[in-house]
């Protein structure tokens, strides 16, 4: 199994991401996560590594970060 963390960027804001971070079998999958936001506030969530494609790269205000994670 492995876990992964997102990281988030924009200026000026401030984000919520729920507490619990997302963990998968070596079968990998897909997944959301809920980021709570203000309305007017962009956002972009990226990953570092191959494995791991996210799937809603960027918004504005509260939404799912939908991604997927490569069998392993």
């Amino acid at each position: 199994e492995y876990a992964f963390r997102f990281g988030l960027t924009a200026g000026g804001c401030g984000f919520v991401l729920p507490a619990e971070q997302p963990q998968f079998t070596s079968a990998g999958g897909a997944g959301s996560l809920a980021l709570q936001a203000l309305d007017n506030c962009a956002w972009t969530a990226a990953s570092g590594a191959e494995w791991l494609t996210v799937n809603t790269p960027s918004g504005t205000g509260s939404g799912q970060i939908a991604f997927t994670v490569a069998p392993n």
